[in-house]
């Protein structure tokens, strides 16, 4: 029988100031039964270390400065 290869995805999740809820859904995301290859978490110029929270849990960051 042939070896079924897993899809590999990335989760791009766009935020701005979401650093209360971002563990909620960084949280649910590693629970899923296949994981996502990578999480991108795009920063909209937020000022509650949105960033920071993200990073934490392993995310990579773009930041957009653009308000």
């Amino acid at each position: 029988m042939p070896e079924v290869s897993r899809p590999e995805f990335t989760v791009v999740i766009p935020a701005r100031n979401e650093a209360a809820s971002l563990p909620l859904t960084l949280r649910a995301l590693q629970r899923q039964t296949l994981a996502p290859r990578e999480v991108i978490v795009v920063d909209h110029a937020s000022h509650d270390g949105t960033a920071a929270v993200a990073r934490a849990w392993g995310a990579r960051v773009l930041e957009c400065r653009e308000p």
